[in-house]
């Protein structure tokens, strides 16, 4: 190759090295050369859309080196009149954002960072059944390409091994006078090789990868594939709610001692069940139950 290019083996080396780090899996052979693999966690739309079942590899995919925020691109192009599952995804996010105003942490290289835009109408109050349907998606793709096993702290966080590996944040538009939501933004952030040395000190008890060793066996690209299908196949189940028994069952809440607030006060319980249109009923001491079906709940510790 040195003598064919005109150049130094060092340079080759140094070009090549430029290739792995932006994602493109390279094997070198000492004094006989590299090869291509045929597996490559660069994000590429030739990859991705051949493992899309059928009738989803017309939908538009949009890739991005990188991006301020994906939500915020798909919102954009959905109000244009993007069809329904059209599909942003980024290599990293520098504004990447989560649930109640938090950013997300988006480095590049490691995590899939995308959103899938749903033009469907939903009931109102059937508003949170895109997030447990998107969770249990997502768990459903990290369960056909690992051994990994994938639970849900309620509403939007899949945990694997107790820390939590993705995010989902829902935004939607609704037509007022039908009372129904006609257009659906679904961010999902999901840490497939992420080291712990790249999350932010304060997160790194809680927050984790896939493979926390910094290198997964599975493609980005795989995973891109594959939570794009289970969240098209979910979309024509929010209405139903046929995924919420699954749900249920990988729910880890469930049993856990909580409190969370409303309207400025606090309240505490036990985390008895969730109903069949995913709000959390908490048991209060009194007996009482409460039913929450948006805010924050966190899992009190035992000190």
């Amino acid at each position: 190759m040195a003598a064919d290019l005109g150049i130094s083996r060092a340079a080759i080396w140094k070009a090549i090295k430029g290739l792995q780090d932006t994602g493109y899996m390279i094997d070198g052979v000492r004094k006989k050369g590299y090869c291509l693999t045929g597996q490559s966690n660069r994000l590429s739309l030739y990859m991705i859309q051949p493992l899309l079942r059928e009738k989803y590899r017309g939908v538009h995919i949009y890739l991005y080196d990188q991006i301020d925020s994906t939500n915020r691109a798909a919102k954009e192009i959905a109000n244009g009149g993007a069809p329904h599952g059209t599909t942003l995804i980024a290599d990293m996010q520098s504004a990447g954002r989560g649930r109640l105003g938090r950013s997300f942490v988006s480095p590049a290289n490691s995590g899939l960072y995308m959103s899938i835009i749903l033009q469907k109408g939903v009931l109102s109050n059937k508003a949170i059944n895109v997030t447990t349907m998107t969770a249990v998606a997502v768990c459903r793709a990290i369960e056909r390409l690992t051994d990994k096993k994938p639970q849900i702290k309620w509403v939007n966080d899949i945990l694997v091994d107790g820390k939590k590996v993705c995010g989902i944040l829902a935004e939607a538009s609704m037509d007022v006078d039908s009372q129904r939501i006609n257009r659906i933004v679904i961010g999902i952030g999901l840490n497939i090789s992420t080291k712990a040395s790249d999350f932010p000190e304060e997160i790194r008890g809680v927050a984790g990868s896939l493979y926390e060793n910094g290198f997964s066996p599975i493609s980005r690209n795989q995973f891109a594939a594959a939570i794009i299908n289970e969240v098209l196949d979910g979309a024509e189940q929010i209405e139903s709610g046929e995924y919420m028994e699954e749900y249920k069952k990988k729910c880890v809440t469930i049993g856990q001692r909580v409190f969370f607030e409303q309207d400025g006060i606090r309240y505490e319980g036990e985390a008895a069940s969730i109903a069949d249109n995913g709000a959390l009923i908490i048991r209060q001491d009194s007996g009482a139950e409460i039913p929450v079906s948006f805010g924050e709940v966190s899992v009190r510790t035992v000190e």
